[in-house]
């Protein structure tokens, strides 16, 4: 925002005197602001001397965190800071990312899938249409040793060290979730082979009282679980059979 701020000023006429409600605008320096930009991501990330490849997640898209700015000309500031940056854009199931929201209480359900996916979706059209350098992978193909993930080690030019990719995938990140589901809740049998629906329902049935044991590990019903978080918890545990 700063940026942009300073670019306005750049196109407004100068003011020489200093009755000039612009006076003082002639002194800034918009390659000097990207320069001091850089220096302040990287002594704020304190990336490791000597390293080839640096960077980081941002999950921070959508309109409110921009502040109304677009998508692209924030993409387009992050490219002017680093020069040679590189983007990966991660994509997942649309029901997957709304059962996560929804487990991690962000309030998702409130505005129902339909709005949800709305913004999801207009924002995969906003990457998949850029002209920047971006090398998209799906969250199924991070999971485990693909050829996806080789070719997006190849994209950026990093190292492909198999068994620290290996420890890495193996060691549970943020479905620890599931562990505090594991005592509320409620998991109907059917729902194993059933399908995700085509919209989500935000509440389940009454499975109140309903238990189901999942290689040795009994789940019981809570009375406030809807059919998302279900789910999620019996992949949760079915890949730890």
């Amino acid at each position: 925002m700063s940026y942009y701020s300073l670019l306005t000023c750049s196109t407004i006429e100068k003011g020489t005197s200093s009755i000039h409600p612009w006076y003082g605008s002639d002194i800034f320096d918009l390659d000097q602001f990207i320069n001091d930009s850089r220096k302040i991501v990287i002594n704020q990330f304190r990336f490791p001397r000597g390293i080839k490849t640096a960077g980081f997640k941002e999950i921070r898209w959508t309109s409110p965190y921009l502040h109304g700015k677009y998508l692209h000309d924030y993409l387009e500031f992050i490219n002017l800071i680093f020069k040679d940056v590189k983007f990966i854009f991660l994509t997942r199931d649309l029901h997957e990312i709304y059962e996560s929201q929804v487990r991690a209480g962000f309030g998702t359900q409130e505005k129902g899938y339909d709005y949800f996916s709305e913004h999801v979706i207009d924002f995969y059209e906003k990457m998949r249409s850029s002209n920047l350098p971006i090398f998209e992978i799906d969250y199924k193909d991070i999971t485990f040793l693909s050829e996806k993930m080789v070719s997006m080690f190849e994209f950026l030019d990093a190292d492909y060290n198999v068994d620290r990719i290996r420890s890495i995938i193996s060691t549970e990140h943020s479905f620890a979730n599931a562990k505090k589901f594991t005592s509320t809740a409620l998991v109907p049998s059917t729902l194993l082979s059933t399908a995700a629906p085509t919209q989500p329902p935000e509440r389940s049935a009454d499975y109140t009282g309903i238990e189901l044991e999942v290689g040795g590990t009994v789940v019981r019903i809570g009375p406030q679980a809807s059919e998302p978080q279900i789910r999620a918890v019996i992949r949760g545990l079915k890949s730890r059979l």
